[in-house]
């Protein structure tokens, strides 16, 4: 689901239950298996162990939203929760109180855990197999063309005239 389909998501949810949303948080292109390497996930837990205390919810629309690594989530959710008084909701995987629902979202985290895991699996196994065929990982940038067959990009006379453009025109700038 995209990000914005989430926020929408997260706007009704919040809006039916009375609930000021601060901020939505997005990252984009950032992998979820590590918050030391995820910027707004940083911020957003800042934000929810400020000493003013701004933040009583943390909404996702799902719990893989949230972390796709068991023990950081399990860490994040309890430290958020014992030392900040906030709880993470996800407004597509309701939760019952007591030890059942921990059972659950201990088996939701899990399974989101390892879908990452398998899904990163399966990329890396698609791009060698990609270029076992000679097929490109990327497209060429703007100014080269694929030729095929796994071989160098080659200068595309015609679209390298607007690189050749934008570059005169920041040296132009410099001077």
């Amino acid at each position: 689901m995209s990000p914005d389909s989430q926020a929408k998501l997260l706007r009704e949810y919040a809006k039916k239950n009375d609930i000021i949303l601060l901020d939505i948080f997005y990252e984009l292109g950032v992998s979820g298996r590590k918050a030391d390497k995820r910027p707004e996930f940083q911020r957003m837990i800042g934000l929810a162990k400020s000493a003013d205390h701004p933040v009583d919810v943390i909404l996702v629309w799902k719990f893989s939203r949230f972390a796709r690594n068991q023990e950081e989530s399990i860490v994040y959710k309890s430290l958020l929760k014992k030392q900040h008084n906030v709880d993470v909701v996800s407004v597509s995987e309701p939760l019952i109180e007591g030890p059942f629902g921990s059972l659950i979202e201990r088996i939701i985290e899990w399974m989101d855990e390892y879908y990452s895991i398998r899904l990163s699996d399966e990329v890396l196994r698609g791009m060698k197999e990609k270029a076992l065929r000679g097929g490109y990982q990327a497209a060429p940038c703007l100014g080269y063309k694929a030729v095929g067959n796994g071989e160098p990009f080659i200068i595309n006379e015609e679209s390298f005239k607007i690189v050749d453009y934008i570059f005169r025109q920041f040296d132009a700038h410099d001077q």
